[in-house]
Formats: C-alpha cells, sequence, structure tokens
C-alpha cells in the first residue's frame, strides 16, 4: 500500500473508531438537535451537494412553478438534516442495539402486514433512514438479506458491516450477489436491495420514468421477483421530529404475470418511490445525481445542467 493511501485510511478509520465509541454516549434529543445543525451547515458549505440537490428539486418541482425559491431550499435544507441523521444513527445504534430500535422504531400496519408473510423482495431507497430499515427488519421479518457497497476503506468497512449485521441481517456485496438472493428467496428469506441509483444498460439496467425524466435503473427486482415468484413492496423508515421512526410497507399492485417485461415492473416500483417522495420530499437524498443519464437520441430538455448524454460503451452489455 502506498505511503499516501496508508495516511488516507488512517485518516478515515481513527474517525470512525471514535464515532463509534463517543457518538452512542449523546441523548437521542441532543443527536437529533444536532443532525439539524450539522445539515444545514453541510447544506450551506458542500456547495458540489447543495448544487446537485436544488438543481433536482428544481427539475422536479419547478417545471409549473409549484414551489417557490424559498420552498425548494427548505426541502434541500430538510434532505440534508435527514442524511445526516442517517449517518449519525448509524453509530448510535451500534451500542444497545436491540433496546433501542425497540424503543424508537414502530411498525405500521402496513409493515405489521408485510412482516406477517414470509419471503419476498424489499425494495428500498435512499428515502429516510435506509441503515436502520435493516436493522430493524432484521428484528422483526424472518431472515433478512442485504446488498450493500463494500466500502474502500477495509477498516471502516468491518465496522459498519459488524453494526449492519448486529440484530442478525446478513448482508452481501453486490458483486455476484444475484445467485446469493435466489437462494434466500426460494429459502422464504426476505431480500433488501436499494434501486434508486444508476445502473447504465451495459451494467444491467433499463430505462423507466421518474418525475416525467428516463433514468436507468437496476432490472434485478424484476428479473428477481419473476424468477421467485414473489411479493415486491417499497418499505421505507422516517422520522419525527422527535427522532422515533415508523416503518411502512407500500406493495406493488398485482397485475403483474409471466407476459409483463422487466421494464414494466421496474416502472411500477420506481412509481411507488416518487408516490411516497412526492409526500415527503424532505426525507429523500436530492443530492444525488438522479438524472445524470440522458438517454440515447432523447431531447436534454427539462434535465439538470448537471446530465449529460449517455455514451455508446455505457448502453452497450460488454
Amino acid at each position: 500500500m502506498k505511503q499516501r493511501s496508508k495516511i488516507k485510511v488512517f485518516a478515515e478509520t481513527v474517525p470512525a473508531f471514535l464515532a463509534f465509541l463517543i457518538i452512542p454516549l449523546i441523548p437521542r434529543y441532543l443527536l437529533v438537535l444536532l443532525s439539524r445543525g450539522l445539515g444545514r451547515l453541510a447544506f450551506s458549505f458542500s456547495k458540489r451537494q447543495r448544487y446537485v440537490a436544488l438543481a433536482n428539486l428544481l427539475t422536479v418541482f419547478n417545471k409549473n412553478s409549484e414551489l417557490s425559491e424559498a420552498e425548494v431550499n427548505a426541502i434541500a435544507i430538510e434532505s440534508f438534516q435527514t442524511m445526516m441523521l442517517t449517518a449519525l444513527d448509524v453509530f448510535w445504534f451500534s451500542v444497545r442495539t436491540e433496546h433501542r430500535l425497540k424503543k424508537y422504531i414502530k411498525l405500521d400496519k402496513s409493515a405489521e402486514l408485510y412482516a406477517s408473510h414470509k419471503g419476498g423482495i424489499a425494495v428500498a431507497a435512499h428515502f429516510g433512514n435506509w441503515e436502520i430499515l435493516g436493522q430493524a427488519g432484521a428484528l422483526y421479518l424472518d431472515g433478512l438479506l442485504s446488498v450493500a457497497a463494500e466500502l474502500r476503506n477495509p477498516f471502516v468497512n468491518k465496522m459498519v458491516s459488524h453494526s449492519r449485521q448486529v440484530t442478525g441481517q446478513k448482508v452481501v456485496y453486490q458483486e455476484g450477489a444475484i445467485r446469493q438472493l435466489m437462494k434466500a428467496l426460494k429459502g422464504d428469506t426476505v431480500v433488501a436491495l436499494l434501486i434508486d441509483q444508476n445502473v447504465v444498460p451495459a451494467e444491467g439496467g433499463v430505462y423507466v420514468n421518474m418525475f416525467g425524466l428516463p433514468v436507468p435503473v437496476s432490472r434485478a427486482i424484476a428479473a428477481l421477483s419473476t424468477k421467485a415468484d414473489v411479493q415486491v413492496a417499497f418499505l421505507y423508515c422516517i422520522s419525527d421530529k422527535h427522532g422515533y421512526y415508523t416503518v411502512f410497507s407500500n406493495p406493488l399492485p398485482d397485475v403483474f404475470d409471466g407476459d409483463d417485461t422487466q421494464e414494466g415492473i421496474t416502472q411500477a416500483v420506481i412509481t411507488l418511490i416518487e408516490d411516497v417522495i412526492r409526500q415527503n420530499p424532505g426525507k429523500w437524498m436530492w443530492a444525488y445525481k438522479r438524472w445524470k443519464f440522458i438517454p440515447d437520441g432523447h431531447s436534454d430538455n427539462g434535465y439538470p445542467t448537471y446530465a449529460r448524454p449517455i455514451e455508446p460503451p455505457e448502453l452497450r452489455r460488454l
């Protein structure tokens, strides 16, 4: 390992280690207040993320001047605060995890109904607290397997992985995960996948509409659900102003059969997510280039300024 890389790993590992030691000691109400303050600071000083968040919000809500500039800024700030609480809670719930989860998380009736079934696909998004959703799911579901991206820093990755799996959640990494997911589904285990990320066609993605514009999305959920013939639902976990979470479940409409395309199923899932975001926009991570890739031959009209045309290597499977 190069000297510079060693320094970078050390600079990342020490703060993470200290965070796992110190943040769990902070009272819940102070942690919530801290997340609000840090979120507002992040909005003020993270110029690149602020630019992306505002560009996305204007793309979605200002087509017909639905929101004022002040309203757009307020949603963006709440989004930064939501993401900050999500990050802090990775550390805070690492101590006395089961006790804290049971105290600060409850299931809505829709989530209770989902938990009463065996197996299935739990679709997740960067909405509310997706990290806590996985930990809580392992408490209430009869087995949970989640897919996650492996962090570059091996030491931080080990700490975060331990935190994620402390309640029994099993985590697999994206590379080669499909076979493990199919095995889990056949064994009546719930599998959880994040879907609101860019996956270009060359990597197995398909274009569907989100807020009126085509975006590339993984077709993994559609492929798995048709092969395994299991229920699909969008699960999300949002907090109130005191830092208490509620888990909700929105099932995929039962209108698909073997003749439906993977694009149709994927579109239905994205529509579920879009509907929930519209109801509570401040809970979604707007500081992500969701509309980065303009489809081949499609006009850039309506896309945010950071968007670019998709390139040929990103269109074809290698």
